[in-house]
């Protein structure tokens, strides 16, 4: 129970802080509502972090450029999306998200990929 409202708290205050600056403060948000089990926000807030990533942090320009943080971080973020997904049992979206992160590089996303999606 003080996990849980631990967690709230720090979640109030990451929200009252007003907009996201980066992707990095929704991906903290979002990592947040995981441990609060409060998976379907979490998805969301990884997909704002995820849009914001792509839209203001790294230009079309850039994408194509070596930039392994751009890499780790996103598919960090693929890979936890995943795993929001499978507890919210949505294995093909979730199996997406970590064949995207795989994709990225992530060695994390290989195990869970033979986890949940080569059955």
């Amino acid at each position: 129970m003080t996990k849980k409202l631990f967690g709230m708290l720090v979640l109030l205050i990451l929200c009252s802080t007003g907009y996201a600056q980066s992707s990095k403060e929704f991906f903290d948000r979002a990592m947040i509502k995981y441990r609060l089990e409060d998976y379907a926000g979490a998805i969301q807030d990884y997909n704002e972090g995820i849009d914001f990533a792509r839209i203001n942090q790294y230009p079309a320009n850039k994408k194509n450029q070596a930039n392994p943080l751009y890499d780790k971080t996103l598919a960090a973020a693929y890979l936890k999306r995943g795993l929001c997904k499978i507890k919210l049992k949505d294995k093909k979206g979730a199996c997406i998200d970590i064949n995207k992160a795989a994709d990225m590089g992530d060695r994390k996303a290989y195990k869970e990929k033979e986890k949940y999606c080569d059955k």
